[in-house]
């Protein structure tokens, strides 16, 4: 088969989700594959570089070098150019995320959406971000797929009830978690308190750490107030936050007495997760949510809030709290009780065998295969 890839999302903001979801299972998918070719669409004036996953022999790489804003305008207007014009003959068009599209003709569609917080939250949402996934019109979308897929259970469900689609169309796929990850060493460890100005390990040197975008829908002013809450009641440690690292949410984390790491290298997060206390996640909504299971893979147990989907991946590997109050509590006693971190990360780790790439691309594939 020839099978186009939207790699659109690709160049999304380094350590956002959905661009880590594309480039893992695609780079997967051509590895497990290598008897199809794989025709990777990239637009746009900004220079991107495959990863050495993607520059193989089965792999065509379809550069437009137009700006995305009229790419995007084109698209959205009529369609144009055609997934033909774009690509060439491909069997089937897989999309790991909403975007816009291309006009398909008689090329099937497998789509991925991973969760319907716009739809559900749109307040969550810049102006631009709702403007964006209004033009984008993902009822369309996924009315034009062969094929869905989701992320968990939980956005599947989401899907059917919002949108009405058929359960049969819509199977829900669990990404993978990579296999890199593992607890740090002696050295690692060290290494990294070194780097980013932690301190030894010890009271003065302990952090809880968050990991993600600084935006509403991760709801980083209700962690930043259960930490202050939390360091009026006793607590010593401190928090790490790995992200974006600008703009009004790292300005607030810092005036909060909060340590703003900004992006970090691949090879740093490993350590950085195994030496925190604990890895903190309160969003508001979720689709997946990758830092829990992360935090796992690496030995550290999480914080995480009560949504359903934490039920789906992290289960009993993590504690939930919902308020400020909730979360300092939650905090100081992580802080205080190893034992309690022990036994949190000794009944989360068995579900780590659910989140493999292996298992998601050939499940992934074997939809595509259908729709083709």
């Amino acid at each position: 088969m020839r099978i186009g890839v939207d790699a659109r999302p690709f160049a999304s903001p380094t350590g956002r989700g959905v661009g880590h979801y594309a480039e893992q299972l695609v780079g997967e998918l051509v590895a497990r594959y290598p008897r199809d070719t794989w025709v990777l669409l990239q637009t746009g004036r900004r220079p991107w570089r495959p990863g050495p996953a993607l520059r193989r022999r089965n792999v065509e790489i379809r550069r437009v070098r137009v700006p995305n804003k009229l790419m995007n305008a084109s698209l959205a207007a009529a369609g144009r150019p055609s997934l033909r014009q774009l690509l060439g003959d491909v069997d089937v068009f897989f999309m790991p995320n909403l975007g816009f599209l291309p006009r398909l003709q008689d090329t099937p569609l497998v789509l991925t959406v991973h969760d319907l917080s716009f739809e559900r939250s749109p307040e969550l949402y810049t102006r631009k971000e709702r403007w964006w996934h209004a033009a984008v019109r993902p009822r369309r979308l996924v009315a034009a797929a062969a094929r869905v897929t989701t992320v968990s259970e939980e956005s599947r469900r989401e899907l059917i009830r919002w949108y009405g689609v058929p359960s049969a169309k819509v199977s829900a796929i669990h990404p993978g978690i990579d296999r890199s990850l593992k607890p740090p060493t002696a050295a690692d460890r060290r290494r990294i308190r070194r780097k980013y100005g932690l301190g030894p390990a010890g009271d003065a040197g302990d952090y809880f750490l968050y990991v993600g975008a600084y935006e509403p829908r991760k709801n980083l002013p209700r962690l930043l107030d259960g930490y202050r809450r939390a360091r009026r009641q006793g607590l010593r440690a401190g928090l790490a936050l790995v992200g974006p690292g600008t703009g009004s949410g790292a300005e607030e984390a810092r005036a909060a007495g909060a340590k703003v790491l900004g992006y970090v290298p691949a090879a740093d997060k490993a350590p950085l997760y195994g030496e925190a206390l604990a890895t903190v996640l309160v969003s508001r909504h979720e689709g997946f949510g990758f830092p829990p299971l992360e935090s796992l893979a690496c030995g550290t147990p999480s914080l995480v809030s009560p949504l359903r989907i934490f039920d789906e991946t992290v289960g009993p590997g993590a504690l939930r709290a919902r308020s400020a109050a909730g979360i300092a509590t939650e905090l100081i006693r992580l802080e205080r009780s190893p034992a309690l971190r022990r036994r949190l990360v000794g009944k989360g780790k068995p579900r780590l065998d659910r989140f493999r790439w292996r298992r998601a691309a050939a499940e992934t594939y074997r939809l595509i295969k259908e729709a083709a």
